[in-house]
């Protein structure tokens, strides 16, 4: 066993959350086979949008080149009200530029490929004609952790440039934390945002009072998480994994959970977070849809897309479009469970469902448990707003 699994248990390391030192595996992280070709791209939902002269919505798209999808989200406003925005249509390819751009000698970021730039000017040319038979204007393109440590930056927004029309900017860390903000809440104040992405963690904040959202943002994402600690021989358990990931990420967060603490005891900040991007997976591992409950045989890549394509968030009055209210109890309940179910979690971290929801499934419960516990939180909102959103929001005045 790891000395950082040994040196404390969960439950004294969350006490313990913002003096703990950091513990680091030395485990390379594992590169995933590199696919070829042009990924099929897959819409939720499939047909087209139904334009019409007496539709009065406005039409926004933009491109998010993520480190595991690249996706396309067209959304649409009544005027420049943003708490009418929502979601018309996504569209995502599965590229895993986060994997593509690691050199498999020394497992460290290079450069991104001739052949995957091709693939990828493809892409985002494929979606600027479903923005246009959309009747969308295409806002650019974002890019996040992948493209910050790619070795080649300038030469991929150079070419998606000319050879797509459209300029790909990437995001610092701190503004893709504020942009998930906007996203996650449509600009509203007071609110607590987490953004786990592949290869980085958002939270983001805005007490009510502050001219604009704070947030930190963490290069540790689902993947990375997932292949240090989670799947990692170094950490035969699962309270072993939770242990070391904590520790790792407890330095980084230990201010910042600080000022929203502090932030939560004057009233300045609602005791609810909101989670972005959750198209439903989440409801239905809380469910037992993702496995076999005698069995524990998780399911294969076409029943979960079936799962999470034809889940219909609810609009609600005061939180617009949410994908589901979570209690913290729920979350740390999933957690508790993979403590005690080691043959769960080694069909979790089985490539074939690692991939596609094994990984944020390992990581995620641990994540969200520690942030509730250390801030007095009960509630999880999961939206189903992508960051996209968050363009869309700061451009309506």
């Amino acid at each position: 066993m790891s000395p950082c699994a040994r040196r404390l248990s969960p439950w004294a390391l969350l006490s313990l959350l913002l003096l703990a030192p950091a513990c680091r595996s030395t485990k390379a992280a594992q590169v995933a086979p590199r696919p070829t070709g042009v990924p099929t791209i897959s819409c939720r939902p499939d047909q087209p949008i139904a334009t019409s002269a007496v539709d009065t919505r406005t039409r926004y798209c933009v491109v998010d080149v993520g480190s595991r999808n690249v996706k396309l989200v067209v959304a649409s406003v009544e005027s420049t009200d943003r708490p009418s925005m929502r979601d018309d249509r996504q569209c995502y390819a599965r590229m895993q530029l986060g994997d593509r751009i690691v050199e498999p000698s020394s497992r460290m970021p290079g450069v991104l490929g001739d052949g995957d730039v091709d693939a990828l000017v493809q892409i985002i040319n494929q979606y600027s004609k479903i923005c246009q038979g959309s009747g969308g204007k295409m806002l650019g393109a974002i890019a996040t952790e992948w493209a910050r440590q790619v070795k080649n930056p300038d030469q991929i927004q150079a070419k998606i440039k000319a050879r797509t029309g459209i300029a790909m900017e990437i995001l610092a860390r701190e503004r893709e934390g504020q942009i998930g903000y906007m996203a996650a809440t449509r600009g509203a104040t007071g609110k607590i945002v987490l953004d786990v992405g592949s290869r980085s963690v958002q939270i983001s904040y805005w007490p009510r009072g502050d001219a604009a959202p704070s947030a930190v943002s963490i290069p540790l994402g689902i993947d990375e998480a997932s292949n240090r600690f989670f799947t990692s021989p170094d950490f035969p358990t699962y309270v072993a994994a939770k242990t070391a990931f904590f520790n790792e990420i407890s330095p980084a967060l230990g201010p910042t959970l600080v000022r929203i603490q502090e932030e939560l005891t004057h009233g300045t900040l609602n005791r609810e977070m909101f989670s972005l991007g959750e198209n439903g997976d989440v409801v239905a591992a809380l469910r037992g849809q993702l496995w076999d409950a005698r069995t524990r045989k998780g399911v294969d890549e076409a029943t979960y897309s079936a799962l999470v394509k034809y889940f219909t968030p609810t609009r609600t009055g005061t939180h617009g479009l949410v994908t589901a209210f979570v209690t913290a109890s729920d979350f740390s309940g999933l957690s508790r469970m993979m403590e005690s179910d080691q043959r769960l979690v080694d069909e979790l971290k089985l490539e074939e469902n690692r991939r596609i929801y094994g990984a944020k499934m390992l990581v995620v419960p641990a994540l969200v448990s520690m942030l509730t516990r250390s801030l007095s939180i009960d509630t999880i909102v999961l939206v189903p707003q992508e960051l996209p959103d968050g363009l869309v929001v700061e451009g309506l005045k």
